[in-house]
C-alpha cells in the first residue's frame, strides 16, 4: 500500500491501524519504509500490534527492537505481538526483557504473553501435576493470576510486586466477564 510511504505520519498510522484490523502481513512493506525508527509513538505503536499477523522473519527482529523501545505502551504491544505468534524463540527474549524492566506494566505484558506461549515455569509443572493430579499448563486465562505467577522472576519492589498481582487480577475477571465466565456465582 502506498500509504505506508506517505509524508503524513496520520496517513501511515491510519494505514497501520487498518491492517490491524484486518489482521494483514504487512511486513515487508513496512520494514521498507523503516517505520520501527519512526519518531511517532503512535506509528510505532501500531506497527508493533500489526507485526502479530506475520510470519516473515524480518517482523520478528522488528519486534524484538520494538520490545526494547524507550517508550512502555510501545514495548507492551511488541511483547503482546510476540505472544500472539506463537514463536517459542520468543520466550527467552520476552523473560529477558521482563527481568531487565522496572516498568510494572512491560512486566505484566511479559507475563501475558509467555502465558499465550503455553510456558510453565521451571520447577512447576510438577507442582502442578500434583496439585492436579494431571499434566497441564498453569496460569493459564481460566486460571486466575497469582502469587504463584511471579516466582522466580526478579520482582524489584513490594509495591510493584502487588501492583502486577492486582492488575493480572483485573485482567483475569475482564477475561471471565467477556467469555460469560464470571455470570456463574
Amino acid at each position: 500500500s502506498m500509504a505506508f510511504s506517505a509524508p503524513s505520519p496520520s496517513i501511515r498510522i491510519a494505514a497501520l491501524r487498518q491492517a490491524c484490523e484486518d489482521q494483514r502481513d504487512i511486513a515487508v512493506e513496512v520494514k521498507k519504509q523503516g517505520i520501527e525508527k519512526s519518531p511517532h509513538i503512535a506509528e510505532r505503536y501500531w506497527l508493533a500490534r500489526s507485526l502479530a499477523y506475520t510470519r516473515v522473519p524480518a517482523a520478528y527482529a522488528m519486534l524484538l527492537a520494538l520490545a526494547d523501545d524507550p517508550v512502555p505502551i510501545v514495548v507492551c504491544q511488541a511483547l503482546w505481538a510476540l505472544g500472539e505468534r506463537k514463536d517459542q524463540d520468543a520466550v527467552p527474549e520476552i523473560i529477558n526483557r521482563i527481568n531487565t524492566s522496572s516498568h510494572w506494566y512491560i512486566q505484566m505484558y511479559g507475563y501475558r504473553a509467555l502465558r499465550t506461549l503455553g510456558w510453565v515455569q521451571p520447577g512447576h509443572e510438577q507442582a502442578h501435576k500434583q496439585q492436579t493430579g494431571r499434566s497441564g499448563k498453569s496460569g493459564g486465562p481460566d486460571q486466575p493470576f497469582s502469587e504463584s505467577a511471579l516466582q522466580g522472576v526478579p520482582v524489584q519492589s513490594e509495591r510493584l510486586r502487588a501492583a502486577t498481582l492486582d492488575c493480572g487480577q483485573d485482567y483475569y475477571h475482564e477475561h471471565l466477564r467477556r467469555s460469560g465466565a464470571g455470570d456463574q456465582p
